[in-house]
């Protein structure tokens, strides 16, 4: 079980609240159609990544503005991206999105969803080593 939230300190949730006045999400997600059709070396496109990014950053800024319903519906969307990124190594995308919902989910006083937020998340993890094993 899950005993509480991660604490941030206090120069964390400056820089959340910095990002969160300078428009962070929207700039990022101006970058990410920039990028459309740009292939780099790997198997998931830069704009699968940074709609990833996107939706994690305007979930953080949310949570650190108390505003969890927001903050939870932006993770949930970046949970189901997250899914659609394709296993490689090295990670594309290396951050635990479930994990950061469990997290916010504690926050908004959910622990049995933050629980189960956090199981999937192991449970993603070793699939896919699994996955990485029957490849040799």
């Amino acid at each position: 079980a899950i005993a509480s939230a991660p604490k941030t300190t206090a120069n964390e949730q400056a820089y959340v609240g910095a990002l969160a006045d300078r428009n962070g999400a929207e700039a990022l997600e101006d970058r990410s159609q920039k990028l459309d059709g740009v292939v780099i070396w790997g198997l998931n496109a830069p704009e699968t990544i940074l709609a990833v990014a996107t939706e994690v950053l305007a979930g953080e800024i949310a949570s650190a503005r108390g505003d969890h319903d927001s903050a939870v519906a932006y993770l949930r969307r970046a949970v189901e991206l997250e899914t659609a990124v394709v296993y490689d190594e090295p990670p594309t995308w290396n951050v635990p999105v479930r994990q950061i919902l469990g997290a916010v989910l504690l926050a908004a006083d959910l622990p049995s969803e933050a629980e189960l937020s956090t199981e999937l998340a192991k449970a993603r993890k070793e699939a896919d080593v699994e996955i990485d094993a029957s490849r040799f």
